[in-house]
Formats: structure tokens, sequence, C-alpha cells
């Protein structure tokens, strides 16, 4: 049995000045349930006409498509800006199978699908690295439109890629370098880096992560501040831990004001099922500092205390 604290609990362990975290998660709710009637972040276009690539949409019937390079290899993805990206199967054959949620315009679904990373996955002049997509069936797709589609391009990877949809010039618009990432962009970098590092047992450079008074939230015990939480992970590498420490993978972000927040899944080493847990960061100066996890484990692998 899995236990994930509720995060009235998680305000009273953070005390009266980490209230206000609390009270954006229940706003991060109302939030996310309104998602659809607002636009993605992703339309806030660059001011600066001659900081962005202009990539000419093709068509498959009446649909749109953009090209894009995966792995160096050319490909035709179906934007739907209503929906979350994901792959062809035909087309990438490769990866683990695993239950992933698919979004489209007629909603949310659940489906088994492959899980296929990408090392680089570019659009006009923006790249991503290591990139994770689910890989399912879309020949129905290719059967309607009457040609070859090998992936879905939606809000998630439009948003991370800085591009925009202008339907009237029939063109995908990207901004130019680093420059003109907007905040939410650069944030989710962030975490994603921070994740990187993580995975790796980096602990050195993952403090740099790390806000001085964060709240580590377990199903045993919390962990308050980065010292502490340091000297944990740490110990994890030595034995201490009842298992290894998981891999840790981004599925979710969003954002409001200075203040964003994500869902990432973990996997314990002999574990067959996914867990997930709840990330909040903050902006500090020019940088972006873990402040808050909720995790969920397993009754069955309890941290021994210090």
């Amino acid at each position: 049995m899995h236990r994930v604290r509720s995060f009235g609990a998680v305000a009273g362990s953070m005390g009266s000045s980490r209230l206000w975290l609390a009270c954006l998660l229940c706003f991060a709710g109302l939030l996310i349930s309104i998602a659809p009637l607002a636009p993605p972040l992703a339309a806030q276009e660059p001011p600066e006409r001659d900081a962005r690539e202009e990539v000419p949409l093709e068509h498959c019937d009446r649909l749109l498509v953009v090209p894009v390079q995966a792995d160096g290899v050319p490909r035709r993805f179906l934007v739907d800006t209503a929906a979350t990206s994901f792959l062809n199967v035909r087309s990438f054959a490769s990866g683990r199978r695993t239950d992933v949620s698919v979004t489209s315009w007629s909603g949310e679904k659940q489906a088994t699908a492959k899980e296929v990373e990408l090392k680089e996955f570019s659009l006009g002049n923006q790249t991503l690295h290591r990139l994770k997509l689910p890989a399912i069936e879309l020949s129905r797709i290719e059967k309607a439109c009457g040609g070859r589609i090998d992936g879905v391009i939606g809000v998630d990877l439009l948003e991370r890629l800085g591009a925009t949809i202008d339907l009237q010039k029939r063109v995908a618009v990207v901004a130019r370098g680093g420059a003109d990432r907007a905040p939410d962009l650069e944030a989710r970098a962030s975490v994603e880096s921070c994740i990187e590092l993580f995975n790796r047992a980096d602990w050195k450079r993952y403090s740099d992560c790390v806000d001085p008074e964060i709240e580590w939230l377990m199903r045993e015990r919390d962990l308050h501040g980065r010292a502490r939480l340091l000297e944990f992970l740490e110990s994890c590498g030595t034995g201490a831990c009842p298992h290894a420490l998981p891999q840790v993978r981004l599925e979710r972000f969003w954002m409001a004001g200075d203040v964003a927040w994500f869902e990432y899944t973990y996997r314990i080493p002999g574990q067959d099922s996914d867990l997930r847990g709840m990330g909040i960061i903050h902006r500090v100066s020019d940088r972006w500092l873990l402040v808050n996890l909720n995790n969920s484990e397993p009754q069955a692998h309890a941290f021994p205390d210090p």
C-alpha cells in the first residue's frame, strides 16, 4: 500500500513560512482543471521578429504537419495543440512497454505504449536532448490523411521548444537562442537538469538545485534543510538505505509567476510499478531552487532513522 501525504499535512509540516506553497498547490488544482479554457504559455511569441525562425507547415489531406529531426532523421509530425506529444510505434520500434496517459482533443485516455528515448529532437533551430516519449499505433491517422505520420507534436513539446503555430501564414514560429526563452522554459529546463543530476547521483552539483530550507517528504519521515537531505542521499550510496535510489522521470509541469510545480514518476529497483510525487521550485534571483518534494513510498521499504 502506498501513502501519498495530503497537502494539508504538508502545510502543517512546512510551518507558517511555507503555508503559501500549500495554498499555491490548491490553486494549482484549479488552474489544471480549467487549463483547456486558457491559452498555452507557448502562445506568447518573442517580441523581436528577427529573433525567430519560421518553419513552413505541410499538409496531410486537411491536417497540418511540421517537419522535424529525430536523432538526425527527417520526420513528419502532426500538429495538435490539444494533445500531448507521442510517436508512431511503426516509426520508432525500440523501447520498453509501459502504461501511459495520452491526451487528445477527445480527452485523456490510458494506453499501453512503448517508451522511446530520443537523443535529439529538433524543430527549426531548437533542439531537445534525451527526450522520452510514448510510441503508440497511429495507423488510423495515417489512413485518414493518406500519408506517413511519424508522431504528434502537442502543446507540451511546443512549449518546451518555445514554438507557436501561425495558422494564417501556415508556419511554426520558433524562438531563436537561449536569450528569448520564456521563464517557464527556463524553469522546466532547470527541473530537467536537476533530475538528471539526481539520476546520476551527482550530489555535489545537485546541492546547487536545492533551497537551504527544503522540505523533503516521505512516508516514514520528513527531511528539513539542504544539509540533512544531502547527508541522507549520500548515505544511500554507502548502502545505508534498504534499496538503491530510483531513477526519476518528469511527467508534467505548471508555472505561476516565480513559483512552479511539477509531477514526476519513479520506480524503486525490484518493484513492478511506478510511484508518483509532486515537487515545487521557486525563483531566487536568477536561479530556480527546489523547495518542496512530496514522495510516495511503499510500506515495505521503510527508511531507517539516521
